[in-house]
């Protein structure tokens, strides 16, 4: 679920020119070997093996949802042509829009531009979708091959301010965190945090791309990504009739049924096409029994973890926490403890952190700017 999770628009997938996941083997689907209680009974399907069906029989694989469960498109209704820049911002074909690209680059036609016909198959896709995530220039660094993945890095200002709403402290859901900071950086070593905190953070691994950018108003800063989700924006007002079904899909797309968590401090939807589509159940595999009602966290008993600046993630305990300190060779009379409080602007702040620096905890809560958080502080030791 967490390092393998599945999509709300899976089925979409289907319908793609390139299989980039190896669908048949991501995508499976498990339902009770009893015909009357898979399809009469009870209905209840599973997305990950080992489930059981409420009779007491373990589900086995569906051997032909390849077929059965294939949307009639991909995302793009019709047969149009687009224009793709290198930091892929997407228009229709026109005359128009090719002289608006040649302008802004100052380029005269004829003269400095030529013409190459390419072909891309799954390996070149793949370095795109890697590249688009890091890079503004994806399609120069992998068609063109002038870039590798580290040098065409974006280099984001680790203290950008997010212009995110002040909530009030009243907000229902709020998580506490208590941070060890070396004073003499003004740095996060690590945060003391239980399983709330934890499924707050491992729950980004279930985030659709499209989420990301939405929550964060456009601004996600991870790569040419930004440009494509606003792309995407502009065509559906241009071209309504090319998105008309996937318009939310691409631009408002929901975690997959069941990839939610219950210590959710983002306003996170959970989907749930499959449920829609072919009026079954889905077993929710957060529980030790066989349920499909919806709620649980990804940790399943209360323990205390050690969550470090660049957001690794160990079990808590006063030896680990040594041992630790001991590796960096901090000093114990350099050493503070703070009291902090997530809200929802401060995990605004921690997703966008966690994207686009590895002292995503240091820029969320040591940063000196207007909007910084107040904490509670005491000496250690």
């Amino acid at each position: 679920m967490l390092l393998s999770p599945r999509s709300d628009s899976e089925l979409k997938y289907r319908n793609l020119v390139l299989d980039l996941i190896n669908i048949n083997d991501h995508m499976k689907y498990y339902a009770c070997p009893s015909f009357t209680c898979a399809t009469e009974a009870h209905s209840m399907l599973s997305l990950f093996e080992n489930a059981r069906c409420l009779c007491g029989q373990e589900m086995q694989e569906l051997g032909h949802t390849a077929e059965e469960l294939r949307d009639r498109v991909a995302f793009v209704e019709g047969d149009r042509k687009f224009i793709i820049t290198d930091d892929l911002h997407i228009s229709i074909v026109s005359t128009e829009a090719r002289e608006l690209i040649l302008r802004r680059r100052n380029i005269i036609e004829g003269i400095s531009i030529e013409e190459r016909f390419v072909h891309l198959g799954t390996r070149e896709v793949l370095k795109l979708l890697k590249h688009s995530l890091v890079s503004k220039t994806p399609m120069t660094d992998v068609i063109l091959g002038q870039g590798d993945i580290l040098t065409s890095m974006v280099k984001s200002d680790p203290y950008e301010y997010l212009k995110l709403q002040i909530y009030p402290q009243t907000e229902k859901k709020r998580i506490n965190l208590k941070l060890l900071v070396q004073i003499s950086s003004n740095t996060v070593l690590y945060a003391v945090a239980n399983e709330d905190f934890l499924d707050f953070l491992f729950s980004f691994l279930t985030f659709p791309v499209g989420t990301v950018v939405e929550l964060l108003d456009g601004f996600s800063s991870i790569g040419s990504i930004d440009n494509l989700y606003r792309s995407v924006e502009d065509l559906c007002s241009r071209s309504p009739e090319t998105f008309t079904e996937c318009k939310d899909l691409l631009l408002r797309p929901m975690v997959a049924w069941h990839h939610g968590c219950e210590n959710q401090i983002l306003q996170i939807k959970e989907g749930n096409r499959l449920l829609e589509r072919f009026k079954i159940k889905l077993i929710n595999p957060k529980y030790d029994d066989t349920v499909y009602k919806r709620g649980r966290g990804f940790i399943r008993k209360p323990m205390k973890f050690m969550v470090s600046d660049e957001l690794y993630v160990l079990p808590y305990s006063p030896m680990s926490s040594i041992c630790f300190l001991n590796r960096l060779g901090a000093q114990r009379n350099d050493l503070e403890e703070r009291f902090v409080t997530v809200g929802e602007q401060q995990a605004m702040s921690i997703l966008k952190a966690s994207l686009t620096t590895t002292t995503a905890l240091t820029n969320v809560f040591c940063q000196k700017s207007e909007g910084a958080h107040s904490c509670f502080c005491c000496n250690w030791g």
